[in-house]
């Protein structure tokens, strides 16, 4: 494909920018730019994330660093058999690759990004203990082959030696535990830092790995060797996308870590999920706006209802209700900036729902500022759920995310939060009642993609 005047805008910046951290690539960007008709698809899409890493790169922060790093790794692993089938050029733009996986590793301190930063009940702080010195010291001894002009077999052969190509492996099924573990009780930001770090311990291994591939793949040495690595990324990328599978559609299980999800703030997840195509339902195209009656998923007689005067909890009122009565009438308006966040409104008089210190529910117009006022509203997947069934929500607030809301069993029957912070029960879920119409269904699989959400400038 003929090099467009943007695409030759782009490696002249990638040129620069590796000139500027030290590493003269003007040959091999020269000879990409001189044989642009070789140029396919896959290379290009290579040189595209390239190009977009830059900006986050120069930055210097750990967590964008990362973040391009899942995306660089993400994109030369997506084409297949990348290693066993280069064309030259392709060559050339995988050592573009390299230098830029060169220059994250420089700039971002291992040490610091494995950090549990949680408390010794949550994980033994000595699990990760050595992990980046180790990882550090396997840098040193590809960057060794790397620079080398003639590299013989016995060379090859110590580096094969030397490299511990089950870096990291111990650690990432120990936090898996962890956080599978976490998921019944515990902090969910701890949980959702748990997650991260199993993100970038994986990415950093395979950033490793694939130079450890290509490196000994230019050399010529042991295609048996590289085909089991790449095995080994393969295997694991598919694990990885398993493990974390739950975002798309989350059971009551594990529905708490969703609690405390925000894309615009863990931007390394985010990342991680887009590159392994794992969709994340986006609620607000379905609810922004609109009225619903929210109904007990285990008792379908009652609604949730605002009693008059306001000074009283919001509680249960009869789901016969007419329909037409603002008190059982909600209105959901999305917040701009995050994902899945509302506020849930009285339509008739703006009076915003909000969970109290006490746990318990009140309406007033006052309450609008209040982080006890913005809802989170979660799909949740049942086990028995099938394709005609209504969907099903949690909702939790952002100022208590794991007191998820349910109709209390008492004379009145008031909406409050759960006391402990443990898994939602099916007392916990809700359906959404368009007036008059029939519970919402929004299919698991009609999921949007994160790649969709954006932050506000």
């Amino acid at each position: 494909m003929p090099v467009s005047h943007d695409q030759r805008r782009k490696i002249e910046s990638i040129d620069s920018f590796c000139k500027s951290c030290g590493y003269d690539i003007s040959v091999i960007t020269q000879f990409i730019t001189e044989n642009h008709n070789e140029l396919t698809e896959n290379e290009a899409s290579i040189i595209d994330v390239l190009w977009e890493s830059i900006e986050g790169l120069q930055s210097g922060s750990a967590k964008y660093s990362q973040t391009e790093a899942i995306k660089i790794v993400g994109c030369v692993l997506s084409i297949p058999k990348l290693v066993f089938t280069m064309t030259e050029v392709m060559r050339k733009v995988v050592i573009l690759v390299i230098h830029f996986l060169k220059i994250i590793f420089r700039i971002t301190d291992l040490k610091v990004i494995f950090d549990p930063k949680c408390s010794e009940k949550s994980i033994n702080m000595h699990e990760l203990s050595g992990l980046a010195e180790k990882m550090e010291r396997i840098q040193v001894c590809i960057d060794a082959i790397d620079v080398a002009e003639d590299v013989d077999e016995p060379a090859l052969h110590c580096l094969v030696s030397n490299v511990d190509i089950h870096i990291g492996v111990d650690q990432i099924g120990i936090l898996k535990s962890r956080i599978q573990s976490m998921m019944s009780e515990g902090d969910m930001k701890v949980c959702l830092h748990l997650l991260t770090l199993f993100v970038r311990i994986s990415t950093v291994r395979h950033s490793l790995l694939f130079r450890m591939i290509t490196c000994l793949k230019t050399n010529n040495y042991g295609k048996h060797t590289s085909e089991t690595l790449q095995k080994y990324m393969e295997k694991e990328r598919a694990d990885g996308k398993q493990f974390l599978r739950f975002f798309s559609g989350p059971s009551l299980k594990n529905v708490g870590v969703l609690s405390v999800f925000e894309p615009g703030e863990q931007i390394e997840l985010v990342a991680y999920l887009k590159d392994m195509h794992i969709p994340f339902k986006d609620l607000r195209q379905v609810l922004d706006g609109h009225i619903f009656l929210i109904q007990p998923f285990t008792n379908s007689s009652i609604l949730l209802g605002r009693p008059f005067p306001p000074i009283s909890a919001a509680r249960a009122m009869k789901s016969s209700t007419d329909v037409d009565n603002s008190l059982i009438r909600f209105q959901f308006k999305a917040i701009d900036g995050s994902l899945n966040l509302f506020h849930i409104v009285s339509p008739d008089l703006d009076e915003y729902l909000n969970m109290q210190n006490s746990l318990y529910c009140m309406y007033s117009k006052k309450f609008q500022a209040q982080t006890g006022a913005q809802w989170r509203i979660i799909q949740v997947r049942e086990e028995e759920e099938r394709d005609d069934m209504p969907s099903l929500f949690v909702l939790c607030t952002k100022k208590r995310p794991q007191q998820f809301l349910y109709m209390e069993k008492s004379f009145f029957e008031c909406a409050r939060g759960l006391e402990e912070n443990i898994p939602p029960t099916k007392e916990c879920l809700f359906k959404l009642i368009p007036p008059g119409e029939s519970p919402i269904h929004i299919p698991i699989s009609n999921c949007g993609i994160l790649e969709n959400f954006r932050m506000p400038e």
